[in-house]
Parts: structure tokens; C-alpha cells; sequence
């Protein structure tokens, strides 16, 4: 190390040691020695970081210092004084001193030439006033520049040396630390092309790749972001196998995904979205009925319902009354208007692919008295419907007709029935704000005229 760099870390310590900012690192070496356990370096630093995890920052400070006493050039328990120190707010002049006292005492070590240049350029980056504590008249971006610069002439095929080098260069070129990062034209155009960037990274990786990551990723322990980062790059995986027509897979895959993390919302919509996609509605089932076990909602149970009465209408199997049932014990969940109106709307869908039209006839009444006054198009319309429904399965496709008139505020049509009256009061609520409603209506009255609707 030159004569400058000395002079300059030299004096940045002893400006540090005048702020008052305590070191006990040195002052704890000579009594940890004799302590040393049997224990290896590498089990050291296992205890210290699992103590770290949990809380126990004292007894993690403690190990790091006993390590660091043993080998004063094992760069991992300064790291990991670092990240205690960090748990606090204003260490940041500490951990430069750390780094310091660590290249004082391995002077010729580049990766601590490295560390030291890495908190240089994080202090001239962030809150201003670390650098003016320091009171050193030197540009900390430029100083950590030339460590940089020294450390990957020594070794020039360490790509992050290289690339820390490069960003500080970068910083010095786009006046990072004389220029307000708000009004930085270069520094937002930057970080602009940095976001859409890592939206796309793993763009061009086949399936091979990504698979091989991913299970790299899951060879490694756990962690609050290990665990998140593998989520990503799962569901990048899942959906590029079922672009590629692999579509099994992806759903054994979006399967594994939610069976480990049950409260994981986008595995479970992407593990419906895959089944109902390839028509595998009895995984879907499985999967439906772990949720339903897990949550025991008010919506997971609806979503168990629903599947279940698709497989019941689409494939002829299920049980109608598991079905009643599961109907049954949703009740009590059911709290608010939407709810209950969700809940006996599969009431009456189940009536009608049962041909229980009484039963159907009667509920619908029910309906209509908890919907009366309201202003939704869209629940209005949902009633309509299923009331078009029971005509139409009743065999009364006139009434049927004269339902969707009704909802499509057709004031041509002359209503006699009891029942049509009442729908009619009820549809003369309705806010018909958006053309898409209206839509609907008239889309289910093709169908339904045609022999096709649901």
C-alpha cells in the first residue's frame, strides 16, 4: 500500500476515534485468545450467524471478535460485524473503521482494500453528513476508485472487482456527489434502465437453465430472501414450461410451489390458472381441498364449491351432497351483503343442476328481498341471470326473455306476474353506468335462445 493510501486510512481512524465512536474490538483480542474452543473457524462463524439471526447480537459481537482474534484476515466475521452494527441506526462511520482496523492489520489483503473501498463509496453516495464528520479533504468516490483500481490490476480476472470499479467510475463520471440524485438526469435515466432490465433478466435462459437454477437456489439454506428470490424464479420457470407446451410439468411444479408455502396467494391463482387451462379440474380438486383444510374460509370454501359443481356438470362425478354440505358450513362465515348474495347464488346453482326448481324458486325469492334497494349492476345482472336460468330450465322461455328485457330496461314490455314485478322494481335500482353490463345480458340472451348457455 502507498504512502498516501496509509497516511489517508490512518488519519480516517484517528478522525473517527475523536468522534468518540467506540472500538472494542482491539481491547477484547488478548482475553478471547484464551478462550478458543476446539471449534473450527468455519463452525465459529455457523454459531455466530445463527446467534446474529436470532437476536442474540451480543453473543454473535462476541464470536466475531474471538475469530477475528484467532485470524485477523478472516474478512466473513467482519462481515458479519458489520450486518450487527448495521441493525442500528448511524454505524455507518463504525463499519468503515471495522474495515480499517481490519487493513491495518493485513495491509497487503486486496479484499479488504475492497471492503474499505466498498464503504468509501456507500458514505460519499448516501447522507452527507458521515463524509463531513470525517473531515478528511479527500473525495471519498474518487479514494474508492483507486483501491478499486488496485485491487483489480492485482487480480484481472476477478469480475467484481472489475465491476465495482467500474460503477465507481461511472458515479464519478455522472457528478453522483455533487448533483441531487432527484434532479440527476443521468442517475434517474440510470436507475430507469436498471428497473425494466431486471424485469426481463431471465428472459433468454431456456427451460434447462432456469431449472438448473432454481435447484441451485434450493441446494442452499433457507432465508427470508433466498426464499423469496426462489419464488420468482419459479414462477418464471412455471410459466416458460407452459409456453413451451410442457404444461404437466409446470402444473407439478405451481403444485410443489404452493404445497410448500400454503399462504403463497400467486402459487395457488397460478395452480388454478394451469389447471383450468389443460382441463385437469381433479389436481385442481386436490389442491382446492388442501386450501379449504388450510384457511377453512368463507372463500376458500366457495372455491372447493365451485370446482367441485364444475366437475359435477362437466364430468358427471362428485357428490351433491358434500356439495350441500360444504354449503352448509360456509354459512357462518358469511358476514356481509356480497357474501351472503355469493352464497346463495351457488345455492341456486346448485338447485338448478340438480332440477330442484322448487327449491330454486323459493331461494330466488330470498334473494330478491336481501337485493332490494341496492345498485350494483353487476349483482343486479347476476340475479337476472340465474332467474332467466330457472324460466328457461322450467321451460318457460318466454319469462326467461322477458327477465333479460327487464334487466336491459326494456319499459316496452307489459309484466303481469307477481315475481316479474318484483325483479322489475328491483332492476329499476340498477346504475346502468357501463355499456360492458348491458353487454353481458344481451351475450347470456344469445346463448340462452340458442340451447348454449351455462
Amino acid at each position: 500500500m502507498n504512502k498516501d493510501r496509509r497516511n489517508f486510512i490512518t488519519k480516517s481512524s484517528l478522525t473517527l476515534l475523536g468522534l468518540g465512536i467506540s472500538n472494542t474490538l482491539l481491547g477484547q483480542i488478548h482475553s478471547l485468545v484464551n478462550n478458543e474452543t476446539t471449534e473450527t473457524i468455519a463452525q465459529k462463524l455457523k454459531k455466530a450467524a445463527n446467534r446474529r439471526r436470532n437476536g442474540q447480537l451480543n453473543q454473535a459481537k462476541n464470536i466475531y471478535n474471538n475469530i477475528i482474534a484467532i485470524d485477523s484476515n478472516e474478512i466473513r466475521a467482519y462481515d458479519g460485524l458489520r450486518k450487527i452494527l448495521l441493525q442500528s441506526k448511524y454505524k455507518e462511520l463504525e463499519v468503515l473503521q471495522l474495515y480499517n482496523n481490519g487493513l491495518n492489520q493485513n495491509p497487503t489483503s486486496l479484499i479488504f482494500k475492497e471492503r474499505v473501498a466498498k464503504e468509501y463509496m456507500r458514505l460519499s453516495l448516501g447522507n452527507k453528513k458521515f463524509t463531513n464528520q470525517l473531515n478528511i479533504g479527500q473525495d471519498l468516490l474518487l479514494s474508492a476508485k483507486q483501491l478499486f483500481n488496485q485491487v483489480r490490476t492485482e487480480f484481472p480476472n476477478n469480475q467484481q472487482f472489475e465491476t465495482q470499479f467500474q460503477k465507481a467510475k461511472k458515479k464519478i463520471n455522472q457528478n453522483a456527489t455533487t448533483i441531487d440524485a432527484r434532479i440527476n438526469t443521468e442517475l434517474k435515466v440510470e436507475r430507469k434502465n436498471n428497473r425494466e432490465n431486471f424485469k426481463i433478466r431471465f428472459k433468454n435462459l431456456n427451460n434447462t437453465q432456469l431449472e438448473a437454477k432454481l435447484n441451485f437456489l434450493l441446494a442452499k439454506p433457507n432465508s427470508i430472501h433466498r426464499i423469496k428470490h426462489i419464488k420468482e424464479v419459479s414462477i418464471i420457470y412455471i410459466n416458460k414450461l407452459r409456453k413451451n407446451g410442457n404444461i404437466n410439468l409446470a402444473i407439478q411444479k405451481a403444485k410443489e410451489m404452493y404445497l410448500n408455502d400454503k399462504e403463497d396467494v400467486r402459487a395457488l391463482q397460478l395452480c388454478r390458472k394451469l389447471c383450468r387451462k389443460s382441463n385437469s379440474l381433479d389436481v385442481l380438486e386436490n389442491i382446492e381441498r388442501v386450501n379449504k383444510g388450510f384457511k377453512n374460509s368463507f372463500w376458500s370454501n366457495l372455491a372447493l364449491f365451485d370446482l367441485l359443481l364444475k366437475r359435477y356438470k362437466k364430468e358427471g362425478v362428485g357428490s351433491v351432497s358434500e356439495m350441500n354440505s360444504l354449503l352448509n358450513q360456509t354459512t357462518p362465515f358469511a358476514k356481509d351483503t356480497l357474501q351472503k348474495f355469493e352464497l346463495i347464488s351457488r345455492k341456486i346453482r346448485l338447485g338448478l343442476n340438480t332440477n330442484n326448481l322448487l327449491y330454486v324458486k323459493n331461494t330466488l325469492n330470498i334473494m330478491a328481498e336481501s337485493i332490494n334497494g341496492i345498485s350494483s349492476a353487476e349483482l343486479i345482472n347476476r340475479f337476472n341471470i340465474l332467474t332467466a336460468r330457472y324460466y328457461k330450465k322450467n321451460n318457460e322461455i318466454e319469462k326467461a326473455n322477458i327477465i333479460i328485457a327487464i334487466g336491459l330496461q326494456d319499459n316496452s314490455i307489459e309484466i303481469l306476474d307477481p315475481f316479474l314485478i318484483k325483479i322489475a322494481e328491483i332492476n329499476k335500482s340498477k346504475l346502468n353506468d357501463n355499456p360492458a353490463h348491458n353487454q353481458k345480458l344481451m351475450a347470456f340472451r344469445d346463448k340462452m335462445n340458442s340451447n348454449n348457455e351455462d
